[in-house]
């Protein structure tokens, strides 16, 4: 067991000095992307933008529809006094507030879901364009400090990515 504890160390070392070695002997071909300018960009996001508002609108027209049923039964109550009428009011109002929690879960579900599909998508053409012209790395913007040659291809993936 110490034999093996003391091989990995020198194994790893080995490898790294051989990983360095083929690394210097090719120059690297780096690039660079502006994601929150793809994303904003990308001709899907907007139509998924639009999906998500018109589902927000229309729960905001629901809501408002629920409110306006349980301030008519509050004003029924208010002439009448009636059991059966503060049973529906408390009826309508937790079923707002449910229909509420409901919709809204529903649409952050639906907006992770276009996220996590929309960031696939440009990730997977990102993918395709590093191996066409043979980029080493493809870094985001604001995560590269300094490098001596990089390319941004941000607009060349805009273009690439509304083309589908």
């Amino acid at each position: 067991m110490a034999i093996k504890v003391k091989i990995f160390p020198l194994f790893f070392l080995f490898f790294l000095i051989c990983s360095l070695y083929h690394l210097q002997a090719k120059s690297l071909k780096i690039a660079t992307v502006d994601m929150p300018k793809i994303f904003e960009n990308f001709k899907e996001k907007k139509e998924a933008d639009r999906q998500i508002i018109a589902r927000k609108d229309k729960l905001k027209k629901d809501l408002s529809k629920l409110k306006e049923q349980i301030a008519t039964l509050e004003d029924e109550y208010e002439k009448n006094s009636s059991t059966q009428t503060l049973k529906e009011i408390a009826s309508n109002k937790e079923l707002l507030v449910t229909f509420k929690h409901r919709e809204e879960a529903v649409i952050k579900q639906t907006e992770d879901n276009y996220l996590h599909n929309l960031y696939g998508e440009i990730y997977d053409k990102i993918s395709l364009i590093a191996q066409k012209f043979d980029y080493d790395i493809i870094l985001r913007k604001k995560d590269l400090i300094y490098a001596k040659k990089t390319k941004d291809i941000t607009e060349f993936v805009i273009s690439e990515i509304n083309k589908l």
